[in-house]
């Protein structure tokens, strides 16, 4: 059977004994992104992360929305607005907005945003993505690493196989 200690090379009884090796996270500077938004402003209006990120509870990815649902609300709130202007170009030349990714996974791990927020209750956005309801600015706070994934299936009796969040070569 596969697991994360096998393939860290680290031995199974010790890792069985005391559990994933404990890293302290230091959390990165948040991006620069090409305009800026505030989760706080938004959270602070209501919104729930899903109107916005609509693929967390519908598959696989919690999508970055696009100028054109942004501009259903801001195409009169704030119009004027510097930040707006640039959402609202950005729209006129049908280009995406070239937001700098806070989270990423790397390509060979399987993450499903609707199947954790499925399974139970205490998994909330918040669980990965931390208080984005009090960031001006939204950078990276909480651990998304193997070792952090690992012990939060430990603690919720999640699947630990490799093939729970990799596809399988064999």
């Amino acid at each position: 059977m596969c697991s994360w200690a096998a393939v860290a090379g680290v031995a199974w009884a010790s890792v069985a004994a005391q559990g994933p090796p404990v890293v302290e996270f230091r959390p990165p500077p948040p991006p620069e992104q090409p305009i800026a938004y505030s989760h706080r402003t938004h959270v602070a209006l209501g919104l729930a992360c899903t109107r916005c990120h609509d693929g967390a509870t519908s598959g696989g990815r919690a999508n970055i929305p696009a100028a054109s649902l942004c501009l259903t609300c801001h195409a009169t709130v704030k119009a004027d607005s510097a930040e707006i202007q640039k959402l609202a170009a950005f729209e006129a030349r049908r280009e995406p907005v070239p937001w700098k990714r806070v989270y990423r996974l790397p390509d060979f791990v399987y993450f499903e945003h609707a199947r954790h927020l499925s399974v139970s209750a205490d998994i909330t956005c918040e669980t990965c993505h931390g208080s984005v309801e009090d960031m001006a600015v939204t950078q990276k706070v909480k651990d998304t690493s193997m070792a952090a994934c690992v012990q939060c299936h430990a603690e919720r009796a999640a699947p630990t196989r490799c093939d729970s969040c990799h596809e399988s070569k064999g």
